[in-house]
């Protein structure tokens, strides 16, 4: 499958550090994230579940669980190590918490760009999986619409 080229993405590191105050710390510290495959599905996620993905443009409450969902202690699987933490447990200054939307924007729209490409591509691949459950969707839709019968009925 072809990728798309680097000019459609956008030039987004892995990794960002942002001097962060955690819950736990007593001094603000220069912490590092990092951009996995589970974080970018989480807050995708978040994105989609909580209306339209501009909104994280203008929704203080989804700019909130970006960031909370980002910040947010995690040991190697993934797994939430904070209980019940919110923004207002970590310490940060309103120009690091933009930077840090700003980072997490660059691998949203990343990502659905490369999204968009591959279910493109698999849309014009007359053998791809994609185009088989299309094909069978077709059949049916064409199924439902089709009245069926099991036998004579008393209703007019």
């Amino acid at each position: 499958m072809t990728e798309p080229t680097p000019t459609e993405y956008v030039d987004v590191n892995d990794y960002i550090t942002i001097p962060v105050k955690g819950p736990k710390q007593d001094k603000t510290e220069d912490q590092e994230f990092f951009m996995s495959a589970g974080l970018i599905r989480r807050l995708v996620s978040i994105l989609q579940h909580r209306g339209d993905v501009s909104e994280m443009y203008t929704d203080p409450l989804i700019q909130e669980l970006l960031i909370l969902e980002t910040v947010t202690p995690r040991n190697e699987r993934g797994v939430d190590l904070a209980t019940q933490t919110t923004l207002d447990d970590y310490v940060m200054t309103q120009a690091d918490a933009d930077k840090l939307l700003a980072w997490i924007e660059g691998h949203v729209f990343n990502f659905f760009i490369k999204m968009g490409t591959l279910v493109s591509q698999a849309a014009a691949n007359p053998n791809s999986p994609l185009q088989k459950l299309l094909h069978s969707a077709t059949g049916l839709k064409d199924l439902a619409q089709t009245k069926l019968s099991v036998g004579a009925s008393d209703v007019n």
